[in-house]
């Protein structure tokens, strides 16, 4: 009838945007890449040179960028691999109980020079005695995935607000932050792999744009569900559940 005929419509037209956001993907993956590469090679490439022509000597502040540039790209490919894992529904979880309310709280405390960098506040509200049966590595990764996010989209003299609650045998982490945000249109992208809203601010950042891919694929291998609340310019919300 008329009504399953439009509904069938819709569903078409959807999959056909859904398809052509992909193809776009595909094709803007190899100039992504090629420009995270590059970008430190060169600065190895011109540091080895300057130290095989004698133009420089070899000191702590020149061999730490190096350090730095070589770490960069161990990120990167350390992100493509673990992609590669969650794409072939591999993950392994270690469970034990874990202490999220101490987890969430070290990590709190880790990222406060960060911020102080950038004199954003951080406020948390973080219930005591939280735990939940989960892989500790694999939680961490989470919400350092949520908060570098945070603290890379927020302007400085900017927010973050950080909670942990428990009722009714769900557990909710609430990460928000007064950063750049993500424009409307975009937020049903926002898990896809290789997806960055905003190209300027991500190149300055850096990563290969698949952090929220990889913490979703976390999340629901522990059962639970994460969700994005954004609105451009005013900031982000993500909101991780999990069921006791």
């Amino acid at each position: 009838n008329t009504h399953e005929l439009h509904e069938l419509s819709v569903a078409v037209q959807e999959l056909a945007e859904r398809l052509d956001h992909q193809e776009r993907l595909r094709k803007q993956l190899t100039s992504d890449f090629a420009h995270e590469l590059r970008t430190p090679l060169a600065t190895l490439q011109t540091h080895i040179e300057a130290f095989m022509d004698g133009v420089w000597e070899p000191d702590v502040k020149k061999l730490s960028i190096i350090h730095d540039e070589i770490s960069r790209l161990t990120k990167i490919i350390n992100e493509l691999l673990e992609l590669s894992v969650i794409e072939s529904d591999d993950i392994k979880l270690n469970i034990s109980e874990v202490d999220l309310t101490g987890l969430l709280k070290d990590l709190i405390e880790s990222f406060e020079p960060l911020l102080m960098n950038k004199s954003i506040r951080l406020q948390a509200d973080i219930a005591d005695g939280v735990t939940l049966s989960g892989d500790a590595d694999k939680l961490k990764r989470i919400f350092i995935n949520v908060l570098s996010n945070a603290y890379k989209y927020t302007n400085e003299n900017g927010l973050i607000r950080v909670a942990l609650e428990q009722a009714n045998g769900v557990i909710r982490v609430r990460i928000k932050d007064t950063g750049i945000g993500i424009p409307k249109e975009d937020l049903k992208y926002v898990f896809e792999r290789f997806y960055r809203s905003d190209k300027s601010r991500s190149r300055g950042t850096g990563g290969a744009g698949i952090g929220l891919t990889i913490t979703k694929a976390l999340v629901e291998a522990h059962g639970g569900k994460v969700r994005i609340d954004s609105e451009e310019g005013k900031g982000t919300e993500v909101i991780i559940q999990f069921l006791q």
